[in-house]
């Protein structure tokens, strides 16, 4: 019994010591009086002019200029500007909710840490005026589920400066991808406009498929070699579809672009007169390109009109916009619309005797269309550039 004392004591100090260790870590994350995180931000919301979304991976630096938002690390490209706003807006409204860590050994924990440590899953934003005042920097962290409903209404933050971390209430939302800030639609233009596509492989081939009026079905291939026929109607009638829908990947200055020396260059010939000149080539894994649009035909002739209620359109006019658009400027395009336009020959013939493949069903942009239950044409799409579908 007397052993047993010495035993229990120790035991009870054992209880005492981790219940007062308990209190004291709680006390360096203790509940707050619920204050804005940033308060003088939603006065000053008139003075942001620049705002840094960063994360280990990626970096999109947003800035006003010239009465408009642009992509400075994308050559000064209009960005979304729609959404940059609701962005300043969401920061501004962030609600101190609890103080938790700041033990830079935690971070990681919350997702908090610096976005140069080694697989950072942070992010950072920077907001600053115009002379480059810090107006609010922030290092956003980990969201917390609300247990009771499963929403997401706070996240761990921590001011970029300090090592306090905090609780917020409050969403976040943002990407640091400068393509996610991008309008990167180009042009749409209907396969059922089109004439004549020719694709100029510099001086070794020439691909050319042609339709003699607008109610002719299938595009035909020019000069066909003696002994070849079509391999695939739909694939040669796919070549149209490439400027249909048209987007972008990315895009920078073309001043800051140097050719690669192999490129080539694809026109795209309307029946009302509209020209379109495509100059591309391969560069780091991306088919990069470059726009122009000329008027060749009749002064009267108007662009197709297919919403209600929109003023009409001459195609004339419709060349001049698109030049606008996109003559300073270079864009790496969907990996599955580049192979459209940049077809070869061979992909597109094949000896007369020789076995054809078996021609799948598919739509305008070569997608199948007796696809499985459950998935839709959208979603293919989508694999199709990272080259999960096979052709």
């Amino acid at each position: 019994m007397k052993k047993s004392l010495p035993i229990l004591i120790i035991v009870t100090l054992l209880f005492v010591v981790a219940a007062w260790f308990s209190v004291n870590q709680r006390a360096a994350e203790t509940v707050v009086e619920k204050a804005p995180l940033f308060p003088e931000l939603a006065g000053e919301i008139q003075d942001v002019v620049r705002v840094e979304l960063k994360t280990a991976e990626y970096s999109a630096i947003l800035v006003a200029k010239d009465g408009q938002w642009v992509l400075e690390n994308r050559g000064g490209y209009p960005a979304l500007f729609n959404r940059i706003k609701p962005l300043v807006l969401s920061l501004s409204k962030l609600e101190v909710h609890e103080a938790k860590t700041a033990n830079p050994e935690l971070f990681s924990r919350l997702g908090i840490e610096d976005i140069t440590v080694d697989k950072a899953k942070s992010k950072q934003i920077n907001l600053l005026d115009a002379k480059g005042n810090s107006l609010a920097s922030l290092i956003v962290g980990k969201e917390r589920i609300n247990r009771s409903d499963g929403s997401i209404d706070s996240l761990y933050v921590r001011k970029s400066e300090e090592a306090q971390s905090y609780l917020v209430k409050g969403e976040l939302m943002f990407s640091a991808d400068p393509s996610d800030w991008l309008e990167n639609s180009l042009i749409n233009l209907s396969s059922e406009r089109l004439q004549s596509i020719t694709i100029e492989h510099g001086e070794s081939e020439t691909v050319r498929a042609i339709r003699d009026d607008k109610g002719a079905e299938d595009y035909q291939i020019q000069n066909l070699p003696e002994g070849f026929k079509v391999k695939s109607q739909t694939t040669v009638n796919s070549l149209a579809a490439a400027v249909e829908e048209l987007h972008f990947d990315d895009v920078n200055n073309v001043s800051d672009f140097k050719w690669p020396t192999e490129s080539l260059t694809t026109t795209y010939q309307t029946f009302d007169g509209l020209l379109v000149r495509i100059k591309s080539s391969l560069y780091k894994d991306k088919t990069w390109a470059s726009f122009s649009f000329e008027f060749t035909g009749e002064e009267n002739s108007t662009a197709e009109q297919k919403d209600a209620g929109k003023i009409e359109l001459t195609v004339k006019k419709q060349a001049e916009l698109l030049n606008a658009k996109t003559k300073n400027w270079i864009y790496a395009l969907p990996a599955y619309k580049a192979k459209m336009m940049t077809r070869k020959l061979d992909d597109l013939i094949i000896a007369e005797g020789a076995k054809v493949p078996v021609e799948e069903k598919m739509d305008s942009a070569g997608i199948p269309t007796n696809l499985p239950p459950g998935i839709t044409p959208e979603m293919l799409k989508k694999l199709i550039p990272a080259g999960v579908v096979p052709q």
